[in-house]
Protein backbone atom coordinates (compact mmCIF):
# COMPACT_ATOMS: atom_id res chain seq x y z
CA UNK A 1 0.00 0.00 0.00
CA UNK A 2 1.60 3.15 -1.17
CA UNK A 3 0.08 6.61 -0.19
CA UNK A 4 1.05 9.07 -2.68
CA UNK A 5 1.12 12.72 0.00
CA UNK A 6 -0.65 14.63 -3.19
CA UNK A 7 -3.54 13.05 -1.95
CA UNK A 8 -3.31 14.92 1.11
CA UNK A 9 -4.57 17.90 2.77
CA UNK A 10 -3.50 19.43 5.52
CA UNK A 11 -5.52 18.86 8.71
CA UNK A 12 -7.95 16.40 6.39
CA UNK A 13 -8.16 12.57 7.04
CA UNK A 14 -8.01 10.57 3.69
CA UNK A 15 -8.96 6.17 3.98
CA UNK A 16 -6.77 3.81 2.05
CA UNK A 17 -7.81 0.59 1.65
CA UNK A 18 -6.02 -2.50 -0.10
CA UNK A 19 -5.87 -6.06 -0.11
CA UNK A 20 -2.23 -7.02 -0.41
CA UNK A 21 -0.70 -9.30 -2.41
CA UNK A 22 0.29 -11.79 -0.24
CA UNK A 23 2.19 -13.87 -2.51
CA UNK A 24 5.39 -11.34 -2.01
CA UNK A 25 5.48 -12.11 1.30
CA UNK A 26 5.96 -15.84 0.97
CA UNK A 27 9.24 -15.86 1.35
CA UNK A 28 9.08 -14.58 5.14
CA UNK A 29 6.74 -17.06 6.31
CA UNK A 30 7.66 -19.72 9.28
CA UNK A 31 6.42 -21.69 12.10
CA UNK A 32 4.26 -21.32 13.34
CA UNK A 33 2.76 -19.31 10.39
CA UNK A 34 2.14 -22.09 7.36
CA UNK A 35 0.29 -19.61 5.23
CA UNK A 36 -1.92 -16.22 4.33
CA UNK A 37 -4.98 -16.63 2.94
CA UNK A 38 -5.79 -13.20 2.91
CA UNK A 39 -4.53 -9.42 3.87
CA UNK A 40 -6.63 -6.92 3.91
CA UNK A 41 -4.95 -3.04 5.13
CA UNK A 42 -6.91 -0.16 6.19
CA UNK A 43 -4.86 3.19 6.30
CA UNK A 44 -6.55 6.29 7.77
CA UNK A 45 -3.72 9.42 7.11
CA UNK A 46 -3.67 12.54 8.12
CA UNK A 47 -1.33 15.57 7.51
CA UNK A 48 -0.49 17.72 9.60
CA UNK A 49 1.95 19.47 8.21
CA UNK A 50 5.28 19.29 10.37
CA UNK A 51 4.19 15.38 10.64
CA UNK A 52 1.54 12.68 8.87
CA UNK A 53 -0.16 10.45 10.97
CA UNK A 54 -0.99 6.95 9.86
CA UNK A 55 -3.54 4.60 11.68
CA UNK A 56 -3.42 0.97 10.13
CA UNK A 57 -5.85 -2.22 10.72
CA UNK A 58 -5.26 -5.30 9.17
CA UNK A 59 -7.87 -8.16 8.82
CA UNK A 60 -6.29 -11.76 7.54
CA UNK A 61 -6.81 -15.11 7.60
CA UNK A 62 -3.70 -17.23 7.86
CA UNK A 63 -3.17 -21.01 8.14
CA UNK A 64 -1.55 -21.93 11.29
CA UNK A 65 0.64 -25.21 12.69
CA UNK A 66 -0.98 -26.35 15.91
CA UNK A 67 1.87 -26.61 18.73
CA UNK A 68 -0.40 -29.17 20.62
CA UNK A 69 -1.33 -31.17 17.59
CA UNK A 70 0.98 -30.02 14.72
CA UNK A 71 -2.03 -29.97 12.60
CA UNK A 72 -3.09 -26.74 10.75
CA UNK A 73 -5.76 -24.86 11.04
CA UNK A 74 -7.37 -21.45 9.63
CA UNK A 75 -7.55 -18.06 12.22
CA UNK A 76 -8.32 -14.51 11.82
CA UNK A 77 -6.30 -11.81 12.70
CA UNK A 78 -7.28 -8.25 13.08
CA UNK A 79 -4.97 -5.58 14.66
CA UNK A 80 -4.07 -1.71 14.39
CA UNK A 81 -1.14 0.30 14.95
CA UNK A 82 -0.35 4.02 14.88
CA UNK A 83 2.69 5.59 13.19
CA UNK A 84 4.22 8.99 12.87
CA UNK A 85 6.21 9.82 9.72
CA UNK A 86 7.75 12.86 9.01
CA UNK A 87 10.26 14.45 6.09
CA UNK A 88 11.91 16.58 8.33
CA UNK A 89 15.81 16.06 8.25
CA UNK A 90 15.79 16.91 11.86
CA UNK A 91 13.21 13.88 12.86
CA UNK A 92 15.86 11.25 11.26
CA UNK A 93 17.51 10.96 14.07
CA UNK A 94 14.73 12.08 16.91
CA UNK A 95 14.21 10.07 19.84
CA UNK A 96 10.84 9.82 19.10
CA UNK A 97 9.02 7.21 17.75
CA UNK A 98 8.80 9.23 14.08
CA UNK A 99 9.82 7.65 10.82
CA UNK A 100 11.77 9.60 8.43
CA UNK A 101 11.05 9.26 5.29
CA UNK A 102 12.15 10.90 1.81
CA UNK A 103 10.47 11.77 -1.31
CA UNK A 104 6.50 12.16 -2.11
CA UNK A 105 5.39 8.17 -1.28
CA UNK A 106 5.13 6.28 1.98
CA UNK A 107 5.11 2.65 1.32
CA UNK A 108 3.44 0.93 3.75
CA UNK A 109 3.44 -2.45 3.08
CA UNK A 110 6.76 -3.48 5.61
CA UNK A 111 4.87 -2.10 8.20
CA UNK A 112 1.49 -4.13 7.80
CA UNK A 113 3.50 -7.09 6.86
CA UNK A 114 5.43 -6.47 10.31
CA UNK A 115 2.06 -5.92 12.28
CA UNK A 116 0.82 -8.88 10.95
CA UNK A 117 3.72 -11.01 12.32
CA UNK A 118 3.87 -9.42 15.12
CA UNK A 119 -0.03 -10.61 15.85
CA UNK A 120 0.10 -13.90 15.23
CA UNK A 121 0.67 -16.33 18.59
CA UNK A 122 3.63 -17.74 19.16
CA UNK A 123 2.32 -20.81 20.31
CA UNK A 124 -0.84 -21.45 18.36
CA UNK A 125 -3.67 -23.89 19.89
CA UNK A 126 -6.14 -25.11 17.51
CA UNK A 127 -9.98 -25.22 19.21
CA UNK A 128 -10.38 -28.18 21.16
CA UNK A 129 -6.47 -29.50 21.07
CA UNK A 130 -5.36 -30.97 23.92
CA UNK A 131 -1.33 -31.16 25.20
CA UNK A 132 -0.45 -35.20 24.54
CA UNK A 133 0.59 -37.03 27.50
CA UNK A 134 3.27 -39.06 25.50
CA UNK A 135 3.72 -40.60 21.48
CA UNK A 136 6.68 -42.83 20.30
CA UNK A 137 10.20 -42.15 21.65
CA UNK A 138 8.50 -39.25 24.21
CA UNK A 139 6.57 -38.35 27.09
CA UNK A 140 5.44 -35.24 28.60
CA UNK A 141 6.18 -34.89 32.30
CA UNK A 142 5.00 -32.62 34.95
CA UNK A 143 7.79 -30.53 36.47
CA UNK A 144 7.64 -32.20 39.96
CA UNK A 145 7.55 -35.47 37.91
CA UNK A 146 10.47 -34.34 36.07
CA UNK A 147 12.61 -33.58 38.71
CA UNK A 148 12.31 -36.90 40.68
CA UNK A 149 13.12 -38.54 37.08
CA UNK A 150 16.32 -36.49 37.10
CA UNK A 151 17.18 -37.64 40.85
CA UNK A 152 17.20 -41.01 40.22
CA UNK A 153 19.15 -40.83 37.12
CA UNK A 154 22.65 -41.98 36.79
CA UNK A 155 25.07 -40.75 34.39
CA UNK A 156 26.10 -43.75 32.04
CA UNK A 157 29.47 -42.87 31.81
CA UNK A 158 29.63 -43.76 35.12
CA UNK A 159 28.01 -46.93 35.71
CA UNK A 160 30.81 -49.44 36.19
CA UNK A 161 32.03 -47.46 38.95
CA UNK A 162 28.36 -49.10 40.71
CA UNK A 163 29.92 -52.20 39.87
CA UNK A 164 33.08 -51.95 42.62
CA UNK A 165 32.81 -52.86 45.93
CA UNK A 166 34.24 -50.23 48.22
CA UNK A 167 34.28 -52.54 51.29
CA UNK A 168 36.97 -54.96 50.36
Amino acid sequence: MKIDLSKLKIGKSVIFKESLDVLKFYDRLSYPLDKIINLNADAEVTDYSDFIAVNITINSDVLLVCSYTLEKFQEHIKDHISLQFSSNKEDENSEEDIIYFKGNEINLDPYIIDLLFASIPTRPIKKGAKLPKGGENYEVYTEDEYLESEKNKTDSRFDKLLDIDLDE
